[in-house]
């Protein structure tokens, strides 16, 4: 009983925090859509349990690294039973559509001046993966801020 009681005042004193936050005037957004294609694995290890794809997007530049951001999507193709969409980083694949075989691998996305990395890790083997998403594309939505400050 004593540890309920603990755990209701707990809660109960830390809803009460004060958390500050820095909110910005006045903003406005820029916003880029780029669609790149998956090319060859750019680097992979010797025991294939992590390798990546580095693609040059020259959209991202000091401005969206300072102030933006940038959101990926993979593109799902259409097929006779599903429409086309787009799935957001990361993606966890179990069994690669079971195109490629069944090793269980990791996919996830990053950024950086000028480039993208999509970074595949697995505590097997990568090549199913890599093999799967190669040629795929990516939709990128570049998001830049343009901040203005009102004193």
């Amino acid at each position: 009983m004593k540890k309920y009681i603990t755990i209701i005042i707990c809660i109960l004193f830390s809803s009460c925090q004060n958390i500050e936050t820095e909110v910005k005037e006045s903003s406005s957004e820029k916003f880029k859509t780029v669609y790149v294609t998956i090319g060859e694995l750019t680097n992979s290890r010797v025991d294939k349990t992590y390798g990546n794809f580095v693609i040059p997007v020259k959209e991202i530049d000091k401005t969206v690294m300072e102030n933006g951001t940038v959101i990926a999507y993979l593109e799902r193709a259409a097929k006779e039973d599903r429409p086309q969409r787009w799935s957001m980083f990361p993606q966890y694949c179990l069994n690669c559509e079971n195109s490629y075989g069944t090793k269980p691998s990791f996919i996830y996305f990053s950024y950086g001046e000028g480039l993208i990395r999509i970074s595949l890790r697995s505590q097997t083997d990568i090549s199913d993966a890599a093999e799967w998403i190669s040629g795929k594309r990516i939709k990128l939505t570049i998001i830049e801020l343009i901040i203005k400050t009102l004193h």
